[in-house]
This record gives structure tokens, sequence and C-alpha cells, in this order.
């Protein structure tokens, strides 16, 4: 990936991390939680979402979204986006510091 460049992981790293992702809840510190973006149709995984709690702070965390360049464009990070707002917070404001056109994009798709 172009703006998220991940080494491929041996299969026993991969499932060590999955283990403790599946550990990991939102008052946890300091940590990306992750989650997998799949389609419904097929359950293939096209990309990934999460959100970086920092210690301390409970009531802000970044998100952050990979995607599989075969499925940009189709509404899926908007989606996930959501989702994942609506998931750690019941009531949620996002506020975009620099309008990047492709986030922005994203979090405002009418716009």
């Amino acid at each position: 990936m172009r703006l998220q460049p991940i080494e491929r992981m041996p299969h026993a790293e991969a499932l060590t991390f999955l283990a403790k992702q599946a550990e990991l809840t939102p008052d946890a510190d300091n940590c990306w939680l992750m989650f997998a973006m799949e389609l419904r149709e097929s359950r293939g995984m096209i990309g990934e979402v999460g959100m970086y709690i920092e210690s301390g702070s409970k009531q802000t965390c970044d998100i952050g979204w990979s995607l599989n360049r075969a499925f940009c464009g189709q509404g899926y990070a908007t989606e996930a986006a959501k989702w994942l707002i609506e998931f750690a917070f019941r009531e949620s404001v996002a506020c975009i510091a620099s309008p990047r056109t492709q986030v922005h994009k994203i979090l405002n798709p009418s716009a």
C-alpha cells in the first residue's frame, strides 16, 4: 500500500497479532483497535478500519483506514468510518482540521 507500507507477516506472528486484537476494547490505551472491512456477500476482506486511543483521552481518538484500491470510490470507507464512529461514541462530532480532498469526501460524501 502506498500510504501505509505494511510488510507481510509470518503466519505465527499474524495469529499472535489477531489474538491481541481480539482482547482489546475501546477502553484500551495507546493502541490501535482494528477491524477488518469485508464484503457482506463473499465475506472477503477488502481493507481495515481502526481507531487509536491515547492514554487518558476517552472522548477523542484518531481513526484511519486502508482499503484495497479496487474498492476505492464505492462508499466502503465512508460506511466503515461511520460504523467506527458509531461504535466508539454514542454521539459523535467529526471535525476535519485540514480538509484534504479524499478524507473530506469520505467523511462528507454529499459535499
